[in-house]
């Protein structure tokens, strides 16, 4: 539900972190859809240790690793 209110509203800048945690397959491909027609929009960072929440889309990935 969070995920849709935030994805709902016209905001320049949306924060994600893991947002796809909770969601099944379907939701999971909800999810990539949206954002592949939103994503062109806003600024969206996404904090994520999963491939599948951005890598089809992403135009710019940071790898954080701790050393």
């Amino acid at each position: 539900l969070k995920l849709i209110l935030c994805c709902s509203f016209e905001a320049k800048v949306l924060l994600l972190d893991e947002p796809t945690s909770h969601l099944d397959s379907k939701g999971i491909q909800w999810y990539k859809d949206l954002l592949r027609r939103t994503s062109d929009q806003r600024i969206t960072l996404i904090a994520s240790n999963n491939p599948i929440e951005y890598n089809d889309f992403a135009k710019k990935i940071i790898n954080i690793e701790g050393t």
